[in-house]
């Protein structure tokens, strides 16, 4: 039987079936650089094969390379220009590049091809918010036509509608979208957190309330209702509200963090010491964390652990100038004015330690 020789139609459609099946089993076994490796391949077999491309893509959005990612999207929607789905696509790299105006035109391509694509209205209203709100606004509209429940979209209307200056009009929308969707936890706090900033802190807190009952939003809710207590000085309410979180949810780092630093405000040191303990055990890699709890320990005289904390909050920046004083506020409380003297004559000279960063220390050591 005589060979098929290379390069022929039947062999290249062999090796590229190979490959995919390939590409697909590296990508499934999470062998991302020999998946990106096969998806090459055969976009070079085949340079308009758009599954190829969509998972370079994503692959090089994965590997940090936004660049990269948004010129494979645009070989995508060169090869498939009537898909809006890779419009869309492409929009969201353009903006991850800093592309507004590349973003803007994506997406505008993308409700064109699919007038009724809610997920590329939504992304054009946020790409035009800041430069045209009333355009974001009839956008977010948009959606709310095709699809008069949607949560995200009434969000939206109502905080371009601040932007603008309609407090009112953002207000009423906000009640007439409880009315239809009353367990609606999105909408809930959205209304919570605008009549938490007007003060109206009764409405607030009972808009808060009614959220804690939904699971999705309930610690979110638990801890805005502890923060609009604790801005009116009701800080044992504060307290007793975010322990119930806790109790609720002991798992959730969020809510040990902020009961430990209401505990330290009303001078619960032991107490704050042994939540925000808690929390950077469950979420090990927030540096505020550590620099509070760093701050606290030296409050109680508890200077080697303090330094500890310090530290670790540096581990994870080393250019934390908030712990890297408190390194030298430790040293000089040890006796060691030395080493404290020399931080903070390091620290003087940083170029990046405006008044601005002294001010960011300051508010975090209070």
């Amino acid at each position: 039987m005589q060979a098929v020789p290379a390069g022929t139609a039947i062999v290249d459609s062999i090796h590229l079936s190979s490959l995919v099946a390939d590409a697909t089993a590296h990508f499934k076994a999470g062998r991302l650089q020999e998946a990106a490796a096969s998806y090459r391949e055969i976009v070079s077999m085949q340079p308009g094969q758009v599954e190829a491309l969509r998972a370079l893509s994503y692959l090089a959005l994965k590997a940090g390379d936004a660049a990269g990612a948004r010129e494979h999207a645009r070989l995508a929607v060169q090869a498939a220009p009537e898909d809006a789905r890779l419009w869309h696509g492409l929009g969201r790299l353009c903006r991850e590049c800093k592309d507004e105006a590349g973003a803007i035109e994506a997406y505008e391509r993308a409700v064109r091809l699919q007038p009724d694509l809610l997920d590329a209205w939504i992304s054009l209203g946020v790409a035009c918010r800041a430069a045209d709100p009333q355009r974001a606004l009839r956008c977010y509209e948009r959606v709310l036509e095709l699809e008069p429940d949607n949560q995200g979209a009434l969000v939206n209307v109502s905080n371009v509608l601040l932007d603008l200056g309609h407090r009112e009009r953002a207000e009423e929308r906000l009640r007439a979208g409880l009315e239809r969707l009353p367990r609606s936890g999105v909408v809930l706090m959205q209304l919570g957190k605008m009549l938490g900033v007007q003060r109206r802190v009764e409405e607030a807190a009972a808009l808060f309330r009614r959220a804690m009952e939904i699971e999705a939003v309930a610690t979110e809710a638990a801890v805005s209702l502890a923060m609009l207590e604790r801005a009116v000085g009701r800080h044992h309410e504060a307290v007793a509200s975010l322990r119930e979180v806790v109790r609720r949810e002991p798992g959730k780092a969020e809510g040990h963090r902020t009961l430990g630093e209401l505990l330290a405000e009303i001078g619960e040191y032991g107490a704050a010491v042994a939540a925000l303990r808690r929390s950077v055990q469950i979420d090990p890699g927030v540096k505020e964390v550590h620099f509070r709890l760093s701050v606290i320990l030296r409050m109680g005289g508890a200077l080697s652990a303090a330094r500890e904390a310090a530290q670790c909050a540096l581990a994870l920046d080393p250019a934390f100038l908030p712990a890297r004083c408190a390194l030298a506020d430790i040293a000089a409380a040890e006796g060691d004015t030395d080493t404290g003297a020399r931080i903070y004559d390091e620290l003087i000279a940083l170029p990046e330690l405006t008044l601005a960063a002294l001010g960011n220390f300051l508010s975090l050591s209070n």
